[in-house]
């Protein structure tokens, strides 16, 4: 088994992790120019209240820090879609203006349907593991056979020319290149290693065992890259349940952070409660993308833990 077929696995799946980590970096870039722009609507309003001696000075400074503190956060968020952009370039071996990403097709409606499935036994430690449990049972049956005895054949043939006749004499022309007198010879060898038949046998024990200990590590990983398999089916149910949990998160937050505004313009409630409704309708926001995108990195997941990453590639690509 080519040891580097696993190494490309890993790559393979790091690169999609890396892809995806892109991707959510991208959505939290948007969210946080929402909440910028959220933050500049409501400090513009708190502006006016403000010049017009509704409000006390107090609000329209607590209005900026707010949009301070957010204006941080969206620097924050583009720094981090800059370095996980970076880091996919390393992976694909590309300058960075080079990569693009289509986060659309990411942060829509995650698929519904699982991946097509691969069998476990084609996952490349799988097969490593077999290749390694062959070689073992190939020496031992080389073992097994080094007692039989060895056969060779052994034969040649000769010839010899002088050119002189039984008197001696040059018989002339080119007598004597040619050979006028053959022989030949044949044998049979036989090798039998009869003082090796005690080290053979131990030898025998020692290889036999070693095929054991390959077998039980195959069926250990097996046993491991199957559990892989339901550890990963099952976080790709849960994040699924999310990520239908998380709109209503989403909704809930929104209509709060409108009744703040509202409750706010009458004089109900100060800068300090907009801003926690402003806070949480950014985090259910983030958590609406994190959600969608933890579906696509939990079918990432279940692709390597299978051992082929081209059906979620393939996926993806729909």
């Amino acid at each position: 088994m080519n040891p580097t077929i696993r190494s490309r696995l890993g790559i393979a799946a790091a690169t999609a992790n890396a892809y995806l980590d892109v991707v959510a970096a991208h959505e939290f870039v948007n969210v946080a120019q929402a909440n910028v722009s959220r933050m500049q609507t409501f400090a513009d309003s708190v502006h006016v209240l403000v010049d017009n001696k509704l409000r006390p000075g107090a609000d329209a400074s607590q209005a900026d820090a707010q949009l301070a503190l957010a204006r941080t956060q969206l620097i924050q968020a583009q720094t981090q879609e800059k370095v996980r952009l970076a880091a996919l370039a390393d992976f694909l071996e590309l300058p960075t203006q080079q990569v693009k990403v289509d986060p659309a097709s990411v942060l829509s409606a995650p698929p519904a349907a699982d991946l097509e499935a691969t069998s476990i036994n084609a996952h490349p430690a799988v097969q490593e593991e077999a290749a390694l449990t062959e070689r073992q049972r190939a020496q031992l049956q080389v073992l097994s056979r080094s007692y039989a005895p060895v056969f060779h054949l052994l034969g040649s043939i000769s010839g010899r020319g002088t050119g002189l006749d039984a008197q001696g004499n040059f018989m002339g022309g080119t007598s004597g290149l040619a050979p006028s007198t053959l022989n030949w010879a044949g044998g049979v060898q036989v090798f039998f290693p009869a003082f090796d038949i005690f080290r053979i046998h131990q030898e025998k024990k020692v290889q036999a065992a070693n095929v054991r200990a390959e077998q039980m590590r195959y069926q250990q990983t097996i046993d491991d890259l199957s559990i892989q398999v339901e550890q990963a089916q099952a976080r790709l149910d849960g994040a699924r349940q999310i990520a239908q949990n998380t709109p209503i998160e989403v909704a809930a937050a929104r209509q709060s952070e409108q009744q703040q505004r509202a409750r706010f313009q009458s004089s109900l409630v100060t800068v300090v409660e907009v801003a926690v409704a402003e806070s949480v309708l950014t985090q259910a926001e983030g958590d609406d993308a994190i959600a969608r995108l933890n579906v696509w990195r939990a079918l990432a997941d279940l692709a390597a833990a299978r051992g082929d990453v081209a059906p979620f590639v393939k996926t993806l690509g729909k």
